[in-house]
């Protein structure tokens, strides 16, 4: 089965966000929000996509982000 575009960067993005956590964990950390939002920095929007969101959704809730922690970052980035 081929693998349009679409879902073949999607795969790569959830590869690497495991590979990230598993590279965090390996070197005997916890991965919390800050590890998180460092990991948000490697990714691009194209990256991000509506796509991620729900899978993104899951780390966000695990770590409980908050809504302003998320905002926060965010217009830091717009900065």
């Amino acid at each position: 089965m081929k693998l349009t575009f679409s879902e073949t960067q999607l795969h790569n993005t959830l590869k690497f966000i495991c590979e990230y956590i598993k590279r965090v964990n390996e070197n005997g950390h916890v991965f919390t929000t800050g590890h998180f939002f460092i990991l948000m920095l490697e990714l691009t929007a194209e990256d991000i996509g509506n796509r991620l969101a729900p899978y993104l959704k899951v780390l966000v809730e695990e770590l409980k982000v908050s809504h302003e922690q998320y905002s926060r970052f965010l217009e830091g980035l717009l900065d």
